[in-house]
């Protein structure tokens, strides 16, 4: 680890940011959810190369409360592995975070999404919502995964609303022998590494043995994830607007 503070760069949308002609990517995320950023890579002249270090395991909790005032949902993932629960817990509103969630909404539940941010920041929808007045003992679901990243929910607690933290998928690493990730950034001649999750992160500094971070370009998708990368002393950048199709632009 350095001990030297690492840099974070926030690109404005349409900014311009020097770029190679061709990068070597590491893509971190699930097969199903890399598809999409692979192609796009490829469109934009880089060369692509899946390594994915997570993978999602549905879980069945046990649901009491089968209405809800406002359902939440942080990910493509939430949406996915709560198409299950659609038929019996309903909600007077939908919110997503970010337009792939609401993609996903549409393609898995078929529920009318009330709105969602264009910062794709769950912290832009609790502005929003404390903005609105919000009464108290509001009922809000928000199905997602069993282990969160720590989020400070206590201004909407304060206000009186009732959270419920539904764990409907948990995401666990994808294990390769001693050596692998090494080689594979060495074999493929690696120079840009992508991140989409703290959970790709925590799984690809556990298994990475010889590394110098700063030999590499590392983008992450937003600022959860470069603050995940921040607490490890990861130099890295993210976009404002926190989409794949904006990472690549920073490649």
């Amino acid at each position: 680890m350095y001990k030297d503070k690492p840099k974070v760069q926030i690109v404005e949308k349409g900014e311009q940011v020097e770029q190679s002609m061709q990068a070597n990517v590491l893509v971190t995320r699930q097969v199903e959810q890399a598809v999409d950023m692979m192609n796009d890579l490829s469109v934009n002249g880089h060369s692509p190369h899946l390594l994915p270090m997570i993978e999602t395991v549905e879980l069945s909790p046990i649901i009491d409360c089968k209405k809800y005032d406002i359902i939440i949902f942080t990910s493509t993932n939430a949406c996915k592995y709560f198409q299950k629960y659609n038929d019996t817990i309903k909600a007077d509103r939908y919110i997503a975070v970010g337009s792939k969630t609401a993609e996903a909404s549409k393609k898995y539940l078929s529920v009318d999404i009330d709105f969602y941010p264009e910062t794709f920041s769950m912290e832009f929808i609790k502005d929003k919502l404390l903005n609105e007045g919000l009464s108290r003992g509001t009922k809000i679901l928000l199905p997602g995964a069993k282990e969160r990243i720590y989020r400070d929910d206590s201004q909407l607690l304060e206000r009186g609303v009732e959270l419920n933290y539904l764990p409907i998928y948990e995401t666990i690493s994808v294990k390769y022998e001693k050596s692998f990730v090494d080689n594979f950034l060495l074999e493929n001649k690696i120079d840009t590494l992508t991140f989409c999750s703290p959970s790709s992160v925590k799984s690809f500094i556990k298994q990475v043995e010889d590394i110098n971070y700063k030999d590499y370009k590392v983008v992450s998708i937003g600022k959860t994830t470069s603050d995940f990368l921040n607490s490890h002393n990861i130099e890295n950048v993210y976009p404002k607007i926190y989409t794949v199709d904006e990472m690549i632009k920073l490649i």
